[in-house]
């Protein structure tokens, strides 16, 4: 039985994951990173939702380095010559507990948010968010913009609920209105 996903974002509380719970005694069932995280940490799923372009030589290195036969899923046929790679759709718009599963995955401003529908797909009915902190990236330089978006995962979390898949944070660091979760 599918147990738990993890979903990383490249926020503070990654480092808890990774001194708390990347243990040698402790073998992650799933885990969905974004972007480079891959240089802090193996992952199972890459997603990307930004362009190339985005990044800085360095990041972008890091991003089309990424583990070899690690699935790495965009709605941009830009990655398309990436190892795994999956193309995905994306869609503007909100989810609903009756079309949370449509072919298509929500879009937000955030990468990690198409990364926890991922491991809700997967079948997991339980998904934590590491580094998804909602400080320090540009994108989150208005309250409004993290009002928003903490507005966007509460309704996700909601629609997952409806599916019996808690969706969790595992850091009080995070400016997400979620549970913490108890490893």
């Amino acid at each position: 039985m599918k147990k738990t996903a993890f979903v990383l974002g490249l926020g503070p509380s990654l480092f808890d994951f990774i001194e708390d719970v990347l243990t040698p005694n402790y073998k992650p069932d799933l885990i969905v990173g974004v972007n480079d995280i891959c240089r802090f940490v193996d992952v199972d799923i890459l997603v990307c939702v930004d362009t190339p372009q985005t990044f800085n030589p360095d990041r972008l290195a890091i991003i089309k380095n990424s583990k070899p036969g690690c699935n790495f899923l965009s709605h941009l046929s830009d990655w398309s010559l990436q190892p795994g790679y999956e193309r995905i759709l994306l869609t503007s718009g909100a989810p609903t507990s009756s079309n949370l599963f449509n072919p298509h995955y929500w879009a937000s401003s955030t990468s990690t948010y198409v990364a926890v529908q991922v491991a809700a797909r997967l079948g997991f009915k339980e998904i934590v968010m590491y580094g998804v902190d909602l400080t320090g990236h540009k994108v989150l330089s208005s309250p409004d913009v993290v009002k928003e978006i903490n507005i966007r995962y509460l309704q996700l979390a909601k629609c997952l609920k409806f599916h019996d898949i808690n969706l969790y944070i595992g850091s009080d660091r995070s400016a997400l209105k979620l549970p913490v979760w108890d490893l």
